[in-house]
């Protein structure tokens, strides 16, 4: 059994975070598609608390790809929504523990609305094939990381977007339908749990619902 499919049977258990197994098998579905299909890009995710999700990106690079970690970790003055805390150390830890493809990665602490997608293009060299946006919870920020990630976005890459039904956080969801309604060529395509996958391709958008459906069954 290889490292990937240790951690989503098991190791996701031992890193705190809010992923399920539903959702991390699915990210790591549609991820062999992609390298299927050619697609070749960084894997990207602003806000990774202890790893969960970041991890198992890390564990789903193709040889020449990047896993880049955006997050605030020691700043958490800056963290005004308390959605999640993110530490380097742990997340370190955690990726040594799951097998993790430390030289493919780029821990960055930065705060996300000091971002844009030429730093980002800088540190990940090619455009992003996965982008998780899960970094802080307001309106602003939300709309911000969605805009970053809509910019990085590869042809036929996906952005998952996190906690958008959860109650305690009412802006994610606002942001969100606020930015599609203004970025009509983005594609919602899945919703699970309380997470939003979106991509730039009705070709992609297709086969990714024809591969989720035809792995249910």
């Amino acid at each position: 059994m290889n490292s990937r499919n240790k951690y989503l049977n098991k190791g996701f258990k031992n890193v705190e975070g809010w992923f399920e197994k539903q959702s991390l098998s699915v990210i790591a579905l549609l991820s062999d598609l992609q390298i299927n299909k050619s697609l070749n890009g960084s894997l990207i995710e602003i806000g990774v608390h202890h790893g969960r999700s970041f991890i198992l990106l890390n564990l789903c690079l193709n040889i020449d790809e990047l896993s880049i970690a955006y997050d605030i970790f020691d700043n958490q003055e800056q963290n005004l929504d308390n959605s999640g805390l993110g530490d380097k150390k742990i997340l370190l830890d955690n990726l040594k523990n799951n097998n993790g493809l430390l030289e493919k990665v780029r821990n960055i602490q930065e705060n996300s609305m000091n971002l844009n997608s030429d730093k980002i293009l800088n540190e990940s060299k090619k455009k992003a094939r996965i982008f998780i946006v899960d970094g802080g919870h307001t309106y602003k920020i939300v709309y911000n990381d969605l805009k970053l990630a809509a910019e990085m976005l590869c042809d036929g890459g996906f952005i998952v977007v996190d906690d958008v039904f959860d109650f305690s956080f009412p802006e994610v969801s606002v942001a969100l339908i606020d930015f599609l309604k203004k970025q009509k060529k983005l594609i919602p395509f899945l919703i699970l749990e309380d997470k939003v996958f979106i991509t730039n391709s009705e070709y992609f958008s297709s086969i990714y619902k024809n591969i989720i459906i035809k792995n249910e069954n």
